[in-house]
Order: structure tokens, then sequence, then C-alpha cells
């Protein structure tokens, strides 16, 4: 790692210091900008979550106060256009690249590979970015992987050509970017395992926007899955949130399949696919939402004589979460999470973890055996 500058480790150290803060995804969004800016000034800048199949955004969870009233319009008309395919987002993900500052010229852009800059000359490179954005000073892109899976990404843009960003400042914020992924990820988990809203019934939502990106029609379906969309509120035309414009620029930018772009969005009653076709040939876009139902949680067997703690251990090992995500989850230290899995093996008499999934499916699923 580089040698730090005094703000940098400041900076680096009021991060560290918001785990185990108990904020939610949106808090420590905001806590997050306002401690990088301190070492990386910027402009604007906008963090997100990331559909972690499609990599598209799926939810805002920070916006400094320069940037609040351009989201929506960034969204509507920047959002997935660049000046290579290449540099959209999911493909800056999908090539692997953590971190790069896009600027008009190939020579000042950090972190661009060869085979993307050499797609067109400096001149032409010049030209295709401003016919895309006015930004002088360059766009510097940050993502977020955790344990393989892309979490979230944040973009932060400086308007004036003197102040570029510097490769110091690129190399800090890929520094920092593991700890504030896996900060990030602990945040969005606990606040699902902490969500106790009954799933409601698999009723799928139907509008559609004219080609002026206008509300012509929702389905009552549709209004309800709204207002649970993560985001919503007075910050977005038609009280539409960013999501829907994001799978919107998806379905324009040709980030689709069978010419359907989609997005799945975790809400408080459990996750959605929201998917959006061209409906004519006017421009006019349906939007779907399809709410996915998950099957109902594990319960335990009654003669387990398991504490709630440790049945809430055994739900999340049935599911397939690992250690780390179960500790992140319940708010407490994988050392914790060992010591209840060692007590549940005692208790059920078996040895292992696999053993203990194989015996909780064999008694719930057979339990004539066990009596």
């Amino acid at each position: 790692m580089p040698r730090l500058s005094r703000a940098q480790q400041a900076v680096r150290q009021q991060i560290a210091q918001l785990g185990g803060s108990g904020l939610s995804p949106e808090q420590l969004s905001d806590q997050f900008l306002a401690a990088i800016g301190l070492a990386v000034p910027f402009d604007t800048a906008q963090l997100y979550a990331l559909d972690p199949i499609t990599l598209l955004f799926n939810r805002l969870l920070s916006v400094n106060d320069n940037g609040r009233l351009h989201v929506q319009w960034y969204l509507q008309n920047l959002y997935l256009k660049e000046p290579l395919a290449a540099l959209t987002h999911p493909n800056l993900m999908r090539a692997g690249l953590t971190a790069v500052v896009i600027n008009d010229r190939p020579e000042t852009s950090l972190g661009l590979p060869a085979h993307i800059t050499n797609q067109l000359s400096a001149s032409e490179f010049y030209q295709a970015y401003h016919e895309v954005t006015s930004v002088a000073g360059g766009i510097l892109r940050l993502f977020f992987p955790v344990e393989g899976q892309w979490v979230a990404a944040l973009d932060l843009v400086r308007l004036e050509a003197h102040s570029p960003f510097r490769p110091t400042e690129v190399a800090f914020l890929q520094s920092v970017a593991p700890m504030i992924g896996r900060l990030l990820r602990a945040a969005l988990d606990r606040e699902r395992a902490l969500d106790t809203t009954a799933v409601t019934p698999d009723t799928c939502g139907l509008f559609v926007l004219a080609p002026n990106g206008r509300l012509q029609t929702c389905t009552p379906a549709a209004e309800q899955w709204l207002t649970r969309l993560p985001g919503v509120g007075a910050l977005w035309e038609n009280h539409l949130p960013g999501v829907i414009w994001s799978v919107i620029a998806a379905l324009r930018a040709g980030e689709s399949r069978n010419g359907t772009a989609w997005v799945w969005v975790p809400t408080p009653n459990g996750p959605v696919r929201i998917e959006a076709s061209p409906l004519g040939h006017d421009g006019s876009i349906a939007v779907m939402l399809i709410p996915h139902v998950p099957p109902a949680p594990p319960t335990m067997p009654a003669n387990w004589n398991l504490t709630p703690q440790e049945r809430q251990v055994v739900a999340a090992v049935v599911r397939g979460l690992s250690n780390q995500q179960i500790a992140n989850a319940l708010v407490i230290t994988e050392n914790t999470v060992e010591s209840h899995l060692k007590h549940v093996y005692s208790k059920v008499n078996v040895l292992s973890r696999s053993q203990l999934i194989a015996h909780y499916f064999t008694q719930r699923y057979t339990p004539d055996l066990f009596e």
C-alpha cells in the first residue's frame, strides 16, 4: 500500500471507526462521502448500490449537495452513455477494474488499459468525450467488490481542468475501497436481517412512460410497489425512484436481452425484478415490477432446544451463509458465531457444519425417522 499523507491516514481511520456503527446504508454512505472529501476533494459525488447480476445501479445510497439536483438528469441523459462502450460502469466492472479516471485525453486518464484507449485516436477520444460531457477535471470511478461480488459504485467529478485527479488520490481510494465495500455489505446485510415486514402477495405491477418520460398509466399494484422501492421521493420526477431510470438507461444503451432490460432491487417486502421494454415505435416504455416471493424461512425442530440466537445462526447456516455473512447480519463477531455453532453441534449430536445441514433437512422433511 502506498505511503499515506496525514490527511489520508486520518480519513482511513475515520472510515474504519464506522464499523459497528449500526448506521443504515444511506447514513453510512453519507459518512463515507464526507470522509473521502477531506482527502480527495470533488465537486459532485454519487454512490450507488448495484444489482450483482446485471451490475446496474439499483439504489442511490448517497449524493452530495452539489449533485443532488442533477441525479435524475444524469440517470435519464448520461448514465451508460460514454465515449466508448467499454467505459460504462458495467463494462468496467466486467473488465475487473476497481478504479479509473476518465478525462478528455487518454494520456490524462488513469487506470484504463491500452486496449480501451487505443480504440480511438487522441482527437477522436477528445471529441467523443465532449459529445457526452463537459466535465473538464475528469470523472473518477471507484467500484467495491466484496467476496467476488460487486456491491457499489462511486462517481467523483471535478469540474475544472486545472485540478485533475492525481494518481496518488486514486491509489488512496483503492486502498480504502475494500474496507468501504465490507462495511457497506455489512450494512445492507444487517438491513435485510432486521427487516420483519411480511412479504406481499406476488402481484405484478405495470406502468407506461410516454416518449417524454411522463407517466401515462399505472396499475394499482405498480403504485404500491413504487412506494416500496428505495430512494422514492420528491428528488425524482413523477416520484419514480432512480432505479427506474437506471433500467431504462440500460434498455436504451443496449444492455438488454431479447429487447428487455432488467434489474433486481431489494425492498422491505422482498426482492423485486424491474423489467423495461419498448412499447410500440413511438418511444413509449413499459415497465413491469415482478416480486419474488422467497420460500418460508427455515424452522428449527422444537426438540433441539436452541436459544433464540442459536436458532438465528442455524437458520442462516442452512440458507448457505458463511460465518462472516452471519456475523455481519446479526452484528456479532465471527468468534461468537463459531461459539454458537459448537453449542449447537453438541445439542444436536453432530460434528460439523455439513452434518448439521444434513441432519436439519433429514429431520425437517423425514421426521418419521426420528419418532
